[in-house]
């Protein structure tokens, strides 16, 4: 897109709405998105629960961003819904001359990664994730900025769009009815309630096994780690790996047939049955079924809705979710017969398998809306709308 390249500090300017702390009355916080999404409902905290003695109070139109995420693209235009919320002392804030830009082309520019990698890319600091952008390093920083009535053109255009893909995204999500993924745990006790007789405790199916590779012990026949990050949610789905000898620190040894349930957070539901020898983190349990055949159906019914209710229960009180090795024991799961595993695994793989593939189709959907608006931003910057 044709227009002058003018410094940043010619149409933004930094202001500061200095609110002192009481630590008896509460505040609502804003906060920004990373990767150009925006702002959010940061909550409710009382002064006393901050460590600062002033906040800075926003308003419609400010333009934002925390200096310590910059270089990740957390750039926001404050919405009307945030006029007068406060953010922290980290946060630069700024209004715009409205004669020279309109604010929400400024915001779509922010939100590719090109403009914020620009911007942000050489902030200070010696370690990526403490790099800081200060403000006036910030207003010195050039961008290309066309005529108002140009901006104003290609900002209806991307708030077109913008609208359409969120109706595409709404209607994508069923109004805010849960993924179906996420309605997985409940539909896997469903089939639980066609083939089990009464339950069991998980200490009368299977036991834990700690088999901890410290560094510089040999980690075979491990072929790779699988850490928390590497398993979906309720549907217990691969999704990635990492070398051996990637991740630093103690790991714990899996064999095929082997489940790896989490120690920490298990309200996450990320359960996996594992398929080769392996190394996970020390916050996964390794859990051995006395009998091979019960393997797939033990982490399916780990991860039905009675047994996630169940570990949800014994660690709710936790500040940080973790849950001790008797109680996971304790756990009561489904009792299905010798005579019936094979039925009920292949009625549990049919259900999950369509369920799963629901999710797909869905994500895959949103994702091309997704890369539709993308991919017009970029038409709009490079002046080909």
């Amino acid at each position: 897109m044709t227009g002058q390249a003018i410094r940043i500090g010619q149409v933004l300017r930094q202001v500061q709405r200095a609110v002192p702390v009481d630590p008896a009355e509460e505040y609502r916080f804003m906060g920004v998105k990373s990767f150009g999404a925006g702002c959010f409902d940061s909550g409710r905290k009382l002064g006393a629960e901050t460590r600062y003695s002033v906040l800075h109070r926003v308003a419609e139109k400010d333009f934002v961003y925390p200096k310590l995420m910059a270089w990740e693209g957390a750039f926001g235009v404050v919405p009307a819904q945030f006029d007068g919320w406060l953010v922290s002392p980290e946060f630069c804030v700024f209004r715009p001359d409205e004669n020279q830009v309109d604010i929400r082309y400024l915001g779509y520019l922010f939100q590719r990664p090109q403009t914020w990698e620009t911007i942000a890319g050489s902030s200070i600091g010696t370690n990526l994730r403490r790099r800081r952008l200060y403000p006036e390093d910030f207003l010195a920083k050039m961008i290309e900025l066309p005529e108002p009535s140009e901006q104003r053109r290609v900002t209806a255009m991307l708030d077109r769009i913008t609208r359409m893909v969120d109706r595409v995204s709404h209607k994508m999500t069923m109004n805010g009815s849960p993924s179906p993924t996420a309605v997985l745990p409940a539909v896997v006790d469903a089939v639980f309630g066609r083939f089990s007789i009464n339950s069991r405790p998980l200490a009368d199916i299977a036991e834990t096994v700690t088999d901890v590779v410290r560094p510089g012990n040999d980690p075979s026949p491990a072929e790779a780690f699988i850490g928390l990050q590497h398993i979906e949610r309720h549907t217990g789905r691969q999704l990635g790996m990492l070398d051996v000898g990637a991740e630093a620190g103690p790991k714990a040894r899996f064999a095929p047939g082997d489940v790896l349930y989490p120690r920490l957070r298990p309200y996450l539901n990320k359960v996996w049955c594992a398929d080769r020898h392996g190394l996970c983190s020390t916050d996964q349990y390794v859990l051995r079924p006395f009998d091979s055949r019960l393997s797939r159906i033990l982490a399916f019914a780990l991860r039905g809705r009675s047994c996630l209710n169940q570990a949800i229960d014994l660690t709710s009180r936790l500040q940080h979710p973790r849950i001790r090795r008797l109680d996971l024991l304790s756990i009561k799961l489904p009792n299905v017969s010798p005579s019936n595993y094979e039925r009920t695994l292949q009625a549990l793989e049919r259900v999950s398998t369509r369920v799963t593939a629901i999710g797909d189709l869905r994500r895959a959907a949103m994702a091309r809306a997704e890369a539709l608006r993308e991919s017009v931003l970029n038409q709009a910057f490079a002046g080909e709308l």
